[in-house]
């Protein structure tokens, strides 16, 4: 049997974090403030993204 993939096993690892506390981390880590703003825009996006649910399957066509 193989071991896991590096990738695989950062995954395992890693902490998920909330929008706040995600936009937290980047206002303490990133110095640039272009660069934050860019990595703040991610964070909008995912909680909109989240909120609409636009990858349901309720919206495909019926012959699908």
């Amino acid at each position: 049997m193989h071991s896991p993939t590096l990738s695989y096993a950062r995954l395992q690892s890693a902490e998920v974090l909330s929008g706040e506390q995600l936009s937290a981390h980047i206002k303490k880590h990133v110095l640039n403030k272009h660069d934050a703003q860019i990595l703040e825009s991610f964070v909008t996006f995912n909680e909109a993204i989240l909120k609409t649910n636009f990858f349901t399957c309720a919206f495909l066509p019926p012959s699908l």
